[in-house]
């Protein structure tokens, strides 16, 4: 069976590398929301102007994020990435519904549970 998450094949081996970038991942569809309504409110001279933007935005609070959990973002570990998930939901249920918030914790757990 064919099985992706955040762009994660769960049949292969996952490393804390592709964890990491599906957390990104995960945050950037969680936060479209948010930064749609963001759009809504700043010109932008491009879908692809406004597409950096977000990415940027996102990576910072990402990298923010697993400062701030003691984590390591450019050599994370298992731990780190729990810490890093755990302070990310806590930041979005500031902007998004628990249910949500949760769903998307649930979807990064099974990517995290794939690693030693």
């Amino acid at each position: 069976m064919d099985e992706k998450t955040y762009g994660l094949d769960l049949n292969e081996e996952i490393t804390p590398l592709k964890a990491r970038e599906a957390m990104i991942a995960c945050f950037v569809q969680a936060h479209s929301e948010v930064m749609q309504d963001f759009k809504e409110y700043h010109k932008f001279e491009s879908e692809e102007e406004f597409e950096k933007m977000e990415q940027v935005n996102v990576g910072t609070i990402v990298r923010t994020i697993f400062k701030d959990a003691g984590a390591d973002f450019d050599h994370p570990t298992k731990q780190d990435l729990l810490n890093a998930m755990k302070k990310l939901a806590d930041y979005a249920v500031n902007f998004r519904s628990p249910e949500i918030v949760k769903k998307h914790a649930a979807e990064m757990q099974l990517i995290l549970d794939k690693l030693n």
